[in-house]
Parts: C-alpha cells; structure tokens; sequence
C-alpha cells in the first residue's frame, strides 16, 4: 500500500494548520510515515507491506493524526479490506470517526495505491 496523500484535513492548530501523519496497523503490526509539517493537504508518497494470514480477518486499517507537542489528536481513518488480488489499485476514500463517532465522517480524503497478492514473490 501506498499512502500518496490527504487533502482537506480539519485544521487543529492555533497557528498554521495541521502536522499530519499516518499510523497503518494490521494484524498487530503498525508502521508510522513521516509527519509534515504545517498543512492540510500532506503529500507523503510512503510505502509500505503487510503479510496478512487472514486478510478477510484483518483489514488495514490507516488513522491519520495531527502531531503535538503534548498530545496528538485524531484526525480520521479508512479501514480497507483488500481481499481480492489487485496492481496499483488507486482508490480515494472518506475519513471516518472512531470509538463513539466510528459512523460519523470527518474532514478530509485520502488517496492511496493498494497491490494485494497471494505470490509474496511477485511484490
């Protein structure tokens, strides 16, 4: 999967607008891409793979925060599940709530490109 970009992100900083970054976790594996600094319209082209032993099971689920010096604030997820082989899928998605606001959308899209395969190989 890569996560190419966000566009429209809430703003949550008093000066500025946002320092987004996104936390991509599966089947309790968790990769962190860089944050950039000051915009709601982050470009971060990072790339990343997951093994899934049961990818209908384990969805990959990407949140995207905002980096703080005391505490980092939630900004959005999507939750993908994948399960059908795929090349560069390009896909652009809705940010979703959590917890309590799990239904409610939020600010914001991102775009990624998704490969799924059963042939580690072929990756």
């Amino acid at each position: 999967m890569t996560l190419i970009r966000a566009v429209g992100l809430e703003r949550q900083d008093t000066v500025g607008g946002a320092d987004p970054y996104c936390v991509v976790s599966c089947e309790g594996e968790k990769v962190t891409t860089p944050c950039i600094n000051d915009t709601l319209n982050p470009q971060w082209d990072s790339s990343v793979i997951f093994f899934r032993k049961q990818p209908v099971k384990s969805p990959i689920k990407v949140q995207i925060w905002n980096k703080n010096v005391i505490k980092d604030e939630y900004m959005g997820k999507a939750i993908f599940t994948a399960t059908d082989p795929c090349e560069k899928k390009r896909m652009e998605v809705e940010l979703m709530g959590r917890k309590r606001e799990r239904n409610a959308k939020r600010s914001g899209k991102l775009f990624i490109e998704i490969t799924t395969s059963t042939d580690i190989d072929s990756l």
